[in-house]
């Protein structure tokens, strides 16, 4: 299944789990994630954080609320 949204909004306390994850951070680098390669330790908790280009695989999300612009779900036979 493929779910597609031009935006997704999450609030509260948010946990996402996925086992691939890429975007651009702030609209800038492109930045990889896998448990091949994790995300290194950040010693900075950020109360929000923007990222465009954002693909996913295998999701797992929880929050409070989630607002979804534009979304669009397919499935391959």
């Amino acid at each position: 299944m493929t779910v597609r949204a031009r935006r997704i909004d999450l609030r509260g306390d948010v946990v996402l789990e996925t086992t691939y994850l890429s975007g651009k951070p702030f609209g800038l680098l492109p930045l990889p994630l896998s448990a091949d390669l994790p995300l290194p330790p950040v010693p900075v908790t950020l109360p929000v954080l923007t990222s465009t280009d954002v693909k996913a695989r295998q999701v797992f999300v929880r929050s409070a609320t989630a607002q979804a612009g534009d979304l669009r779900q397919a499935t391959r036979p």
